[in-house]
């Protein structure tokens, strides 16, 4: 299945400049408040895992850790020469080509530069869960230049997965299985600073009210200074 990107209209927030700093930026996924949105898949780069995931984009709005495909993200967020242990767990040690002896438990993952000592039971729940099996259904894949991979989100709470396809969270990640015939979604609550429109109106109406307050006074006070 391919995911078509959209034209941003004027009131979308457009994805920024390469620039570090948008990295570690709090995921927040828009809303669909504006006139015209156009809901469509992007990626962030998410700290806590070193790694660049799918988002469903809301179509309004939204954050500026955002990118219209995963290499952008890749390319601005995560250094050529950086490699971590899965998940980005802390590694135990170090090693490199002439010594790779790594602490009882841990075994050298080499990466350019050197090498890690990463955990053997943490890099064998880290290749279950980002190679996970369906119990309904196929695992959602989706192309890359060199083949394919399975389409793997932070978050269910995110909404990458398409129409059809269960979402299933995992310990530090979630995947999507499917087709499912007659699968309804299920509702799932905004971990991820998304706004509600009747919300976010009810806001506006308060600073409205509180600058139109504020005006009232500042005439008051003006009127009695000069009587």
């Amino acid at each position: 299945m391919t995911l078509t990107l959209v034209v941003l209209s004027s009131q979308q927030m457009h994805v920024p400049e390469n620039r570090y700093e948008t990295c570690s930026l709090k995921l927040n996924r828009g809303d669909t408040c504006c006139s015209t949105p156009n809901n469509t898949i992007r990626f962030y780069f998410d700290v806590e895992l070193a790694q660049c995931f799918s988002y469903l984009y809301e179509g309004c709005g939204g954050g500026r850790n955002t990118f219209y495909n995963e290499e952008d993200c890749h390319f601005t967020c995560i250094p050529a020469d950086k490699h971590t242990c899965g998940g980005n767990k802390q590694p135990t040690g170090s090693c490199h080509d002439l010594d790779l002896s790594c602490p009882m438990g841990s075994s050298c993952k080499e990466g350019f530069g050197g090498g890690l000592c990463c955990e053997d039971i943490n890099e064998k729940e880290w290749q279950r869960e980002t190679n996970p099996v369906c119990q309904i259904g196929n695992v959602l894949r989706r192309a890359v230049w060199y083949g394919s991979k399975v389409w793997i989100g932070k978050s269910c709470t995110h909404r990458f997965c398409p129409h059809r396809y269960r979402c299933v969270q995992g310990k530090r990640v979630a995947h999507c299985c499917g087709p499912i015939p007659n699968f309804k979604e299920k509702h799932r609550g905004r971990s991820d600073n998304t706004i509600d429109c009747e919300d976010n109106q009810d806001e506006k109406k308060k600073i409205a009210n509180h600058k139109t307050d504020d005006s009232s006074s500042s005439s008051s006070e003006e009127q009695i200074s000069i009587g």
